[in-house]
C-alpha cells in the first residue's frame, strides 16, 4: 500500500472514530435536570414580552397584572445557554438576559429556578420566589 493510501485510510479511521465517540456520548451534552424561568408582572398595567435564545423563540406574550409566564429548558453543554427578553411597559422598553449559565453561578445552579418580578422601578431577581434583589432598572 502506498504512503498516500495509508494516510488516507488512517484519516478516515480517525474521523470515523471521533464520530462514533461523539454519537456514543451525545446525551452527555444535555443537562438531565431542567431549569425553569418565571416572569411575573407586578406592574400596574399590561406588559408585553418577547423571550428567546439564539436558537429558539420562547414566546411573544402579553401579561396581565400579577400574571406569571414561565418556560422550562435544559442546558446544552456544547454551547452557552442564554435566554433574553424584550419587555415593553407603557413607554418603557428594556432588553436583557434573564438566564445565562455563565453568569452568577448559572443564576440558580442549586435550585434550577429563576424568578423575575417586574416592578415599576425595575427588574427583581430571586432563586426561591421569596427573597428578591433588584438587578436592572428600566
Amino acid at each position: 500500500m502506498s504512503r498516500t493510501s495509508t494516510r488516507f485510510l488512517l484519516s478516515v479511521l480517525a474521523i470515523a472514530s471521533c464520530m462514533l465517540s461523539r454519537m456514543a456520548h451525545a446525551d452527555d451534552y444535555d443537562d438531565p435536570d431542567p431549569y425553569d424561568v418565571y416572569i411575573t408582572n407586578n406592574l400596574k398595567g399590561h406588559l408585553f414580552l418577547n423571550c428567546r435564545s439564539k436558537d429558539e423563540v420562547v414566546s411573544k406574550y402579553n401579561l396581565n397584572v400579577n400574571e406569571r409566564f414561565s418556560w422550562r429548558f435544559r442546558l446544552n453543554y456544547s454551547s452557552p445557554t442564554v435566554y433574553f427578553c424584550y419587555f415593553l411597559y407603557k413607554t418603557k422598553a428594556k432588553t436583557f438576559d434573564v438566564f445565562d449559565d455563565k453568569k452568577e453561578g448559572g443564576w440558580s445552579a442549586k435550585t434550577r429556578k429563576v424568578y423575575w418580578s417586574l416592578r415599576e422601578d425595575g427588574f427583581y431577581f430571586s432563586n426561591n420566589d421569596v427573597d428578591y434583589e433588584k438587578k436592572q432598572p428600566w
